[in-house]
């Protein structure tokens, strides 16, 4: 990590958790926002651009800054099957709790899936530092 053939888009800010376990990240959220559309004004369709999101309330955090556009928000179950031109991996997690170290990297199907749906392009947003440790 980082991988040059992926770009990452080092995003160190906070996520929050809510009641229902699920995680957001605002700023990473907002840093969705401004690649999707930077990539739509260099001519990239909305339909050919996919957010994966690790968790469902980011899912619809991006969702809602994206909401004028065309372009696919998801989870990573749900994008299983899909593909798209161009792909943006939003890992939202910042946090370091040991209990939660490396779980969604450990877990190989969801993570191949994550890392499999783009066509072409692939954009990794998050922290590269929790990516880092996360991996060891």
């Amino acid at each position: 990590m980082p991988n040059p053939t992926i770009p990452m888009v080092d995003v160190p800010s906070q996520s929050v958790k809510s009641v229902t376990g699920s995680h957001s990240n605002v700023v990473e959220a907002n840093t969705v926002n401004v690649l999707v559309r930077l990539l739509i004004t260099r001519g990239f369709a909305p339909q050919d651009i996919l957010v994966i999101c690790l968790y469902r309330d980011q899912k619809f955090l991006c969702q809602s800054l994206l909401q004028d556009t065309a372009v696919t928000v998801g989870t990573v179950d749900s994008a299983q099957g899909s593909e798209r031109s161009v792909v943006i991996l939003c890992t939202t997690r910042t946090s370091l709790e040991q209990e939660s170290k490396a779980a969604f990297f450990s877990d190989a199907k969801r993570l191949n899936v994550a890392l499999s749906r783009a066509k072409d392009n692939m954009f990794v947003t998050g922290s590269i530092k929790r990516l880092q440790d996360a991996a060891t």
